[in-house]
């Protein structure tokens, strides 16, 4: 009893603060002032009095609140034949109608929108839902031209006849429900909604409104019939949270929706899809039915074709059923086909098949504004971010459906992808992987960041990313106001395992930084680890440079090789370059391996690759696995990506190499132990003991264009380098554009600063470059400089050399030369000593 009476006050108290909040707020102030005002031992009866007035107040004030309905509920139910009836039971006592029959009568035709002006909320409250039943006299409909929703508070248990709704006026409210909490039903009942077009002036228009379902409550399980008038736009507006269907589930919360309808404007403030605006943790949304939309608007800060944002959620596509749909979607935020925004956080794999979502060909962009510059859009997610500590992603789909990027901004803006605009991922061990896809890249974006597949792998994000059985194909005057990559734009650090046949297509791209067919640009570390058959026949920059490439534009300190068996087509529309420095490894199954005791190996759950280190920098070179394995120390630094133990990168520099047998890296994809680009300088010593080494740098269908620093070490100063035949052949194109960066070649050092001591070498060298303009080319060294500072001199000892250079050039202002020993020597003021030596 007294539960019950608590639970009275509660609802009358709720019930009265709304209407009479005034004069609550005065009645306290004068209470706090008498009771300041009178002596200590007075106040226990004067709030004991003025507590008894309250309740007698609100008690009469209740009376007054609601309609008493009681006796006009026979056998359970409540008939309405007027306008009068409805209103009577839209002011009663929710918890007196909360399980009965609303039946209306064939009289709703008298009903008109004037006749509930002033009311703005519907049947139901939080704490007693309306959970009975709603229905007509047979053969009748149920036709309400109300501007507010007809439930505020609805429990999915409630059963539902068809409701027709005419909005008389755009409102800032749902059709159905503002609310839906869930019962006591095991499953969905189906809810029939239609919306006619036509209101009391007889005009053929829709009025807007947030949504059929304002919100879900955590665990509602609904199932939704839409029946909207074809050739009329339906305008759904006005919510922050703006869906067709719903504009929030909540979590856990269950959906499904069959749609007849074809035009659509949906624009919420943060979330806007044409289902739903947000679905929150493991929401489900069925899409039973769905006819061909045309001409369908979204827009938001998070827009998605079906889905605004979502996290963990789910969403399934009837049997026999294909979504078809054109028109746009504009983020000024995110902007994606599918979903604007997508986060996944549990450690079950999840796997989204796009084959159902070939017919989505939506016009995707985003908006001009503040957040331009960091905005993302992508074919079926604009955002998707894997924040488990070790989830796997699954991005499928089918040969035969292919996915249209439909991209339409003029505007300067953010991340563009194929598939996914921006993906960021919290740990290594997880996977996003995309297989069997094929995408069409159309129309028009000018992003700071395009990628075929990913615009960009977010700042400090941790991501492995792995494609097998792709094609891309890019269609469009797309530009790139910094990277373009195939398959991604931009990684700050990232994974990349290409597998299966992977093809990219697209011609003279444009962009102000990076080109690359994989990657256009590593900010810092990752990894590209190459398998199958990839094809970039028709991928090439329009105007090729040191990062506008044919696999990777900017590498940073990323390790790219490929796994035995790897076949790749490169385009013969340009001479370009494989990536701005290097080559990819090229391992095998002899050999060069990837193994534990091979040259690397691969940890398939964390990600990783360890490179097979040395104890400390004394190395001996036995084989060819060996010197790719110190080669690779050079060139990296250990990350979180490419990890070895032993002797650093640092400690490679200043190492004691020494020879045990002769080593071929011909057809290893190595240009030396160092990057040939880089600022390090090896400062060790060399002892081939006797032994011969053979080095092929360029082929004439793989050349080196834009290297700067071509030789068996990039730089030197102070090595030294001793009883060794080196054989070697630099096919290398050196400097090709006028005002760029000057091309050295030398079999033994590149660029030497300071001393230098070669003795006891034997070298037979063919260098054949052929670009215009600057390169500086010698048999052992292409330049010597900074000679002066040197303690010692530039030694050259029995040496022996036959060496071959090849050079041709039209131009006026050609800048190329070559030396039989060295290409240049500049500034040199201490004396350069040669003994014993033998050209031939």
């Amino acid at each position: 009893m007294k539960a019950n009476r608590n639970q009275k006050i509660n609802r009358i108290c709720h019930k009265l603060y709304s209407k009479y909040r005034k004069n609550v707020i005065s009645l306290v102030t004068a209470a706090v002032l008498l009771v300041t005002s009178m002596p200590l031992a007075d106040i226990s009866g004067v709030v004991s009095k003025m507590v008894s007035t309250v309740t007698n107040a609100i008690t009469a004030m209740a009376a007054d609140t609601y309609t008493d309905i009681s006796n006009d509920i026979k056998n359970g139910v409540f008939t309405i034949q007027n306008a009068d009836d409805f209103k009577k039971l839209l002011n009663a006592d929710p918890a007196v109608y909360q399980k009965i029959t609303i039946l209306f009568s064939n009289n709703q035709s008298q009903f008109k929108a004037s006749d509930f002006t002033g009311i703005e909320k519907g049947l139901g409250n939080e704490e007693y839902p309306f959970m009975g039943t709603v229905k007509a006299n047979e053969g009748s409909a149920i036709n309400l031209p109300i501007n507010f929703a007809l439930f505020e508070y609805l429990s999915d248990s409630a059963n539902l006849d068809t409701i027709i709704f005419v909005r008389p006026e755009d409102k800032n409210s749902a059709l159905l429900a503002e609310n839906v909490i869930h019962g006591d039903v095991a499953s969905a009942n189906k809810w029939k909604i239609k919306a006619d077009p036509v209101d009391d002036s007889g005009a053929t228009i829709y009025k807007s409104f947030t949504s059929v379902i304002g919100n879900m409550k955590n665990g509602a399980n609904v199932d939704l019939d839409i029946t909207l008038s074809n050739d009329v736009k339906v305008e759904v507006s006005g919510g922050d949270n703006a869906g067709l269907a719903c504009g929030t589930m909540g979590e856990n919360t269950s959906l499904a929706v069959s749609l007849s309808s074809n035009l659509l404007d949906i624009s919420g403030k943060s979330n806007a899809g044409v289902f739903v605006g947000k679905m929150s943790a493991d929401a489900t949304l069925n899409i039973d039915k769905c006819n061909t939309l045309t001409d369908v608007n979204i827009s938001a800060n998070n827009a998605g074709g079906l889905v605004g944002s979502a996290e963990n959620a789910e969403i399934n596509v009837g049997e026999g059923v294909t979504l078809t749909m054109t028109g746009s979607v504009t983020g000024s935020v995110t902007a994606g086909g599918l979903f604007g925004s997508y986060t996944y956080s549990k450690a079950d794999e999840k796997t989204f098949d796009i084959s159902k979502f070939s017919g989505m060909k939506m016009a995707l962009a985003c908006s001009s504004g503040d957040t331009a510059d960091s905005a993302a859009v992508g074919s079926v997610f604009g955002v998707l971010i894997n924040s488990a500590d070790s989830a796997k992603i699954s991005i499928t789909g089918t040969a035969n459906d292919i996915i249209t990027s439909n991209f339409d901004s003029t505007v300067r803006t953010g991340f563009y992808g194929g598939i996914v605009g921006r993906y960021s991922a919290n740990a290594l061990s997880s996977e996003l992987a995309l297989s069997d896809i094929t995408v069409n890249v159309t129309g028009l974006c000018n992003a700071f960041d395009f990628g075929g597949l990913i615009g960009k792998i977010g700042d400090n994000s941790k991501a492995y990313v792995s494609v097998k059985n792709t094609t891309i194909s890019i269609n469009n005057p797309t530009s790139s106001q910094n990277n373009y990559g195939g398959l991604v734009g931009y990684a700050d650090q990232a994974f990349i395992d290409v597998g299966g046949k992977v093809t990219v297509t697209a011609n003279d791209v444009s962009a102000n930084q990076s080109v690359g067919g994989i990657v256009g640009k590593f900010n810092t570390n990752g990894v590209v680890r190459l398998g199958g058959e990839t094809n970039l026949s028709g991928f090439y920059p329009k105007d090729p440079n040191k990062n506008r490439c044919q696999i990777v534009g900017n590498r940073g300190n990323a390790l790219i090789y490929s796994l035995s068996g790897w076949s790749f087509t490169r385009t013969s529309s340009k001479v370009i370059d494989d990536m701005d420095w290097g080559g990819v490894l090229r391992l095998n199954n002899s050999d060069l391996l990837e193994s534990a005791g091979g040259v690397l190996s691969f940890d398939g759950s964390g990600h990783t690759v360890t490179i097979n280190g040395f104890t400390n920098n004394n190395i001996t070179i036995s084989n060819r696995a060996d010197f790719a394995r110190a080669a690779l120390i050079m060139q990296h630094d250990s990350n979180d990506f490419v990890k070895y133990s032993g002797a650093s990168r640092a400690d490679m520099f200043a190492a004691n190499i020494s020879l045990s047998a002769d080593v071929d890296i011909s057809d290893t994809g190595l240009t030396g132990f160092m990057r040939d680009n880089g600022e390090d300088k090896f400062t060790g010593t060399l002892n081939g003991n006797s032994h011969k080494l053979t080095m092929t740098v360029g082929t004439e269908n793989d050349k080196i264009v834009f290297h700067t620093h071509n030789g068996l070490f990039a730089k030197t100063s102070g090595a030294k380098i001793s009883n060794i035949k080196i054989v070697s052949n630099l096919n290398i194109v050196g400097d090709n554009v006028s005002g760029g960066d000057a091309c050295y070649i030398g079999s033994v050092s590149a660029y030497n600063s300071g001393a230098l001591t070669i003795d006891s070498v034997t070298a037979n060298v063919t260098a054949s470059p052929s670009g215009d303009f600057t390169n500086f080319v010698g048999g052992l060294v292409g330049c010597v400089t900074d000679v002066a500072s040197a303690t010692t001199d530039i030694s050259f000892n029995n040496c022996t050399l036959n060496v071959t250079l090849k050079y041709s050039s039209t131009k006026a202002n050609d800048c190329t030369v070559l030396g039989g020993v060295i290409g240049i020597v500049d500034g040199a003021k201490t004396e350069i000593t040669k003994k014993s030596f033998l050209m031939k």
